[in-house]
């Protein structure tokens, strides 16, 4: 378990589920998170690999 689990795992507390699918949960909504920075920031894989391909467009004659 990641020790930073335990911070969330009181606020699921309430949560009739068991307790791996709490940490699934948080893993969950962490990736969510996660994404949305990423392609906030541009650094998203699938706008990467678009940029590229756009990029290769417009190079060729």
């Amino acid at each position: 378990m990641i020790p930073e689990n335990d911070k969330y795992l009181v606020h699921l507390k309430h949560l009739d589920l068991p307790h791996d699918k709490k940490l699934d949960l948080i893993q969950t909504v962490r990736n969510i998170f996660q994404n949305a920075i990423d392609r906030h920031f541009g650094e998203d894989p699938v706008q990467t690999v678009l940029e590229l391909k756009a990029e290769k467009r417009a190079i060729k004659p």
